[in-house]
């Protein structure tokens, strides 16, 4: 019996398609296959401005095309603690009753949040003093302080403000095998203004960052990640919170669906942006921290969405600074140049019968290709495969629709493999 004839065709094309619409409905089934066909869709339309998210419960995939848009973030207010010529201060660099009055003058300026680039950590222990300290924090909706990580040979509980930042696994996916592994922090805190307060790392004592890079996380040992200072200052620029967070290891951090996307290497850095600005280049004038304790604000008041940056200048204060001045210039535009979504397609799956009718398609053409000599047959189907991605690509700018390419390959690997089992059949018996 040849392969010329109909009838000698119709048992191939009944166990092709049989094995295309098993596959098919085993993707309704399984985790792993659907897990294959989104990542076809993506490779079908990969683009570094383009990140996609997939709704379970409708089956549809969200592209968002990614821009720069500045004007989403936050705007930073610089605050300078300055050596005090005047003797504002209660001591030089300032004790945690001077952050104290610092904070409280602060929120009374409108500030909502503040992120300290100064140690929160004094040689004596403060006392009463730090419990004030931690009181202000408490007044903003968001705080976040710097402490320094490395990884010793005992591992020390996690200190409440970085349990508070800790990323959960959930929003983890990929290997994070390479992000630096921590599990002590180097300096106590004696601030820590509650549920308000969150901690970022600013340095990885046993692993220093590669040149020209921002490390963005950190591997608590048998916890999970950690941010960096950098990256919790972002998240309040957006006011995005942990539980926010969507980490592709070694290739992104989004901050949320509508977030900015953060580009990261395996070892959880980011590369420089290719623009920086300095302090005197910020929208935003200064303020000398002395000056907002002792001077009333002049109108126009800080709006909501400002978050007020304090880092040290003076010759006596700057050693207080946890980031050196070429990190705390990038600080100031890491918010502003990161891809932020612009605009967002949804593409729904196609309806059962639509895919099952593409699938019947398919299967017609690999049993046409069956009547082929073995060679010109597999070309024929390796062709017809290679024709799935633009398929898929022109249903979705077409329609706005996708389907599974799963079921379509395993058919056409089938159209491969069954005439020729056939064939030795048939042979057999003869």
């Amino acid at each position: 019996m040849k392969f010329t004839h109909l009838k000698s065709r119709l048992p191939v094309a009944t166990l092709v398609l049989s094995v295309g619409i098993a596959v098919l409905f085993l993707s309704k089934l399984t985790a792993w296959l659907p897990a294959y066909d989104r990542a076809c869709v993506r490779a079908a339309s990969s683009s570094d401005k383009l990140v996609y998210d997939h709704d379970a419960t409708s089956d549809t995939i969200s592209a968002h095309t990614l821009a720069i848009q500045p004007d989403k973030a936050r705007d930073f207010q610089l605050v300078a603690v300055t050596d005090d010529p005047d003797r504002i201060f209660e001591h030089t660099p300032p004790s945690p009753l001077d952050y104290a009055v610092i904070l409280e003058s602060l929120h009374n300026r409108g500030y909502s949040g503040v992120v300290l680039t100064t140690r929160m950590t004094w040689d004596e222990q403060p006392g009463l003093e730090a419990k004030g300290l931690s009181s202000r924090l408490a007044l903003f909706n968001k705080a976040v302080i710097a402490l320094p990580v490395t990884r010793g040979a005992t591992a020390h509980p996690l200190p409440a403000p970085l349990q508070r930042a800790l990323i959960p696994v959930s929003r983890i996916t990929g290997n994070h095998q390479h992000i630096p592994i921590v599990n002590q922090v180097t300096l106590p805190t004696h601030a820590d203004g509650a549920g308000q307060t969150l901690a970022g790392f600013h340095q990885i004592e046993s692993a220093p960052p590669s040149p020209g890079h921002i490390p963005m996380l950190a591997h608590w040992q048998g916890q999970g990640l950690i941010p960096s200072l950098e990256l919790l200052a972002v998240m309040s620029a957006h006011d995005a919170s942990p539980a926010d967070l969507i980490i592709h290891c070694g290739k992104h951090i989004r901050l949320g669906s509508q977030g900015p996307v953060i580009p990261i290497d395996v070892y959880g850095q980011t590369p420089f942006p290719a623009k920086s600005v300095s302090p005197t280049d910020n929208a935003l004038p200064p303020l000398i921290a002395a000056q907002v304790i002792s001077q009333q604000p002049t109108p126009p008041a800080a709006q909501p969405e400002q978050v007020a940056l304090i880092h040290a200048t003076g010759t006596k204060t700057s050693a207080t600074n946890t980031l050196s001045p070429t990190r705390l210039s990038i600080l100031l535009t890491l918010a502003e140049t990161f891809l932020i979504p612009e605009k967002t397609t949804h593409y729904h799956r196609l309806p059962l019968a639509a895919e099952i009718a593409v699938l019947l398609a398919i299967t017609l053409a690999a049993t046409w290709f069956a009547g082929f000599s073995p060679g010109n047959r597999y070309f024929a189907l390796a062709l017809t495969a290679s024709l799935l991605f633009p398929l898929l690509l022109a249903m979705m700018d077409i329609t706005h629709h996708w389907f599974t390419l799963s079921a379509p390959l395993a058919a056409l690997i089938s159209a491969c493999l069954i005439p020729s089992q056939l064939r030795k059949q048939i042979s057999g018996q003869a």
